[in-house]
């Protein structure tokens, strides 16, 4: 006795997917945008090649640290709270100073 499923679909779906994948990695890397991804507490979870490039330090640092490190201390409170807003849903576009390797300070309109 055997019972078999046919993964077809299954395994087309996940081609789609994986193509999908590629082509927002593509587009990511290849934006001279700064483009990152942070958690729900605002730890980085992912950013593209142009942040290391701008700000001086590798992925590794930021993997798994807060933003919080990158904003002056003046910033920090109004920061946390448009971040807040931005959790619930709210679309938030601002500018604001932070601080990348070296202790340089840069104001950057974030989006």
């Amino acid at each position: 006795m055997g019972v078999s499923y046919d993964v077809t679909l299954r395994r087309q779906m996940e081609a789609q997917l994986k193509e999908s994948e590629e082509r927002y990695r593509t587009l990511i890397e290849a934006s001279n945008d700064l483009v990152w991804i942070t958690d729900v507490n605002g730890c980085f979870v992912f950013y593209n090649q142009h942040v290391e490039e701008v700000t001086g330090y590798a992925f590794s640092y930021y993997l798994g640290k807060s933003y919080e490190f990158l904003i002056p201390e003046a910033n920090k409170k109004s920061i946390a709270e448009k971040y807040s807003k931005v959790l619930s849903g709210e679309k938030i576009q601002m500018e604001t100073n932070v601080i990348f390797a070296g202790g340089v300070e840069r104001t950057l309109w974030l989006n």
